[in-house]
């Protein structure tokens, strides 16, 4: 797995980053093809009290998934 910055090289990927990955997705797979998101509408949908937190590691996950060729990132 190549990792898609220092700090998932550091830490690994955890259950939250699954369910970052998982929701992508499902959000992708819930829309007419060609289909795009924002991070910002991601990182809502999983925490809307903090989700300006949770912008960078939706970005990371977006990133391991356009990696592995699952999506395509604009």
């Amino acid at each position: 797995m190549r990792y898609c910055s220092n700090r998932c090289r550091r830490h690994g990927l955890t259950d939250h980053d699954a369910v970052i990955e998982k929701r992508i997705l499902d959000r992708l797979a819930d829309r007419t093809t060609p289909s795009t998101t924002c991070q910002g509408e991601i990182a809502r949908a999983i925490t809307p009290e903090d989700w300006p937190n949770q912008v960078e590691r939706v970005r990371e996950a977006a990133r391991r998934l356009v990696s592995a060729g699952r999506i395509e990132m604009l």
